[in-house]
């Protein structure tokens, strides 16, 4: 079995794009949630946009840009961070033929039917239905004839490889939100047991659009107000929404040889499934994300009292949030720091659980713990040592990163400091 080493992080999110961007936005409680109430092309009143960038800073081939939704830009652009970060190039990677390749996990907002709109509104009829003989035969002729590449899941990972000149292995995850998580995952499984000695993983996701948005709204998943999405809140409603990517440069020990910086070791990943999620009640969801965690930490050896902070999934979801709390309580009591930072970003959907676990990284290289939004009333805030309100300076040598979500996909993976 390999060592797995994280030797590049690139990260473009609604904290910034550099590491000192999400570093001071961390240690000091700086939201990158938007009130975009104003902006017509956000239909949502609170909205976590990614930094502000010029695509074209990191993507060479311009033309390529027609053909990418903003999830492929996020995505191809974060791995350009992240190659850089890791001491790589493209005539570097060009070298290494063999030694390379991409887990990606596709976004969940691609879907929308808003992207047909050229074809849908020559194909409505007088009473506001769609002829869909008509969006057939004549509708579909206003899309442009490379419509459908962009939208399709396994995009963003195939342009990164083109982009990059990656040649080896290549596969996307399509399992819902957790799919940039669980990719960093599988990429770790690949490393550790040889199949592959560099992998450039992680997720991206896109802008929210209003016909995926509102059921999930209705079902009390998501919300755009900010009073109502409080990570561990007992009064939360849901996830306030963001857009970004995180990519990460996974090594085995050929990271030492090279003497790049190493940002972190990973040593630990479990992921499982709950059947019927909805039918399921918090408490048999507590022991299942409880047995998570618990294995995660198995895998690697480790204590229960090793752990220094959680970096957790909560996000504002009472049923999850409920039920990742009872489970950290149960397996930590007071002992372990506690903190989210979804109250500064919004979820961010398949890059929520590389963004943690790049935020994670900052945290634990850098000595501190950041604090979470709260408004006083958490689950089992007498009993749970969460960071409110200031930044905690720290040495620890493990880190928890939990990503739980809506579908009954539980994450977790064990970071050690380098």
């Amino acid at each position: 079995m390999k060592n797995v080493f994280v030797t590049g992080i690139g990260v473009i999110s609604p904290l910034g794009i550099s590491p000192e961007d999400h570093i001071s936005a961390l240690k000091n409680f700086i939201s990158g949630i938007q009130d975009t109430s104003g902006n017509n092309n956000y239909f949502l009143d609170n909205y976590g946009i990614a930094a502000d960038f010029n695509p074209k800073d990191f993507i060479e081939d311009k033309k390529a840009l027609k053909i990418m939704s903003r999830q492929t830009i996020l995505g191809c652009s974060a791995a350009v961070i992240a190659i850089k970060n890791a001491g790589l190039d493209k005539h570097k990677i060009e070298e290494e033929l063999n030694d390379n390749a991409v887990i990606f996990g596709a976004g969940i907002w691609n879907g929308s039917i808003i992207t047909m709109i050229d074809a849908l509104k020559t194909s409505i009829t007088s009473n506001g239905q769609i002829d869909y003989a008509l969006l057939g035969n004549e509708g579909y002729r206003n899309l442009p004839p490379l419509w459908i590449l962009p939208r399709l899941p396994n995009t963003t990972a195939g342009q990164i490889s083109i982009q990059n000149k990656i040649k080896g292995l290549n596969y996307t995850v399509v399992n819902g939100p957790n799919n940039g998580i669980i990719a960093i995952g599988e990429a770790f499984i690949n490393i550790k047991t040889g199949r592959c000695k560099r992998i450039i993983s992680g997720g991206a996701e896109g802008t929210a659009y209003a016909d995926l948005y509102s059921p999930l709204k209705k079902r009390g998943i998501v919300t755009d107000n900010v009073n109502d999405s409080v990570p561990f809140g007992l009064r939360s409603k849901g996830y306030l929404c963001g857009e970004g990517a995180a990519v990460v440069v996974i090594e085995d020990d050929n990271a030492v040889n090279r003497q790049v910086s190493i940002k972190a070791e990973i040593v630990g990943y479990n992921n499982c499934y709950i059947p019927d999620f909805n039918l399921q009640d918090i408490e048999r969801i507590s022991i299942i994300y409880e047995t998570c965690i618990r294995e995660t930490l198995n895998s690697a050896g480790v204590q229960t009292e090793q752990i220094g902070f959680v970096q957790a999934s909560a996000s504002g979801h009472p049923v999850l949030d409920r039920a990742e709390a009872s489970a950290i309580l149960q397996l930590f009591g007071h002992k372990v720091a506690v903190t989210s930072i979804h109250s500064l970003t919004g979820n961010l959907f398949a890059a929520s659980g590389p963004t943690s676990l790049a935020c994670a990284i900052f945290q634990m290289n850098n000595g501190f713990i950041s604090p979470m939004g709260h408004d006083n009333n958490l689950f089992f805030k007498d009993e749970i040592n969460y960071i409110l309100n200031n930044a905690k300076i720290t040495n620890t040598e493990y880190v928890l990163v939990n990503s739980f979500d809506f579908t009954g996909s539980a994450c977790c993976i064990l970071l050690k400091k380098y």
